[in-house]
């Protein structure tokens, strides 16, 4: 009697560990065919991840349907864009945790760390990475004689 109420436990809970064991196959890979067109190796870049995984970045080639170069800017189109920054002497910023960066249109480039100490502002370092000199810019001419910005 021990055996058959044995026997009938085992059968009673199997129903429950087909359940709970279940092996189907939750996610298939479907793998894409192989490329038969050539790759071009200045497109192609090998990605190595974290965990040593090689992957295959292919960037697309840039074909520009715009006849204008994007190389040569006529001075007349970007003229009136930058009058309106050099007339108003703006100065723009970008704040990093240490640095600050300071482009000042028409005028410089300044990087500087400032330090408050007793609630009063001191500059402790400071760069200027570079001056606007206008009368030095690179314009040349087209040969439609219309200066373009290098």
């Amino acid at each position: 009697m021990l055996f058959f109420s044995f026997i009938f436990t085992i059968l009673s809970f199997t129903p429950l560990t087909t359940a709970i064991l279940d092996d189907d196959i939750l996610y298939d890979i479907k793998w894409h065919p192989e490329s038969n067109s050539l790759i071009e190796p200045k497109n192609d870049f090998i990605i190595t991840s974290k965990r040593k995984e090689k992957y295959s970045c292919v960037l697309p080639t840039f074909q520009t349907t715009d006849k204008k170069s994007t190389e040569s800017i006529l001075l007349s189109e970007i003229e009136p864009l930058i009058k309106k920054l050099y007339s108003k002497k703006l100065c723009t910023y970008r704040f990093d945790p240490y640095w600050t960066y300071e482009l000042c249109h028409g005028k410089h480039i300044r990087q500087y760390h400032e330090s408050k100490v007793d609630d009063k502002i001191t500059t402790v370092q400071e760069y200027f990475l570079g001056y606007h000199h206008s009368d030095n810019q690179d314009i040349i001419t087209n040969t439609d004689n219309q200066q373009i910005l290098k």
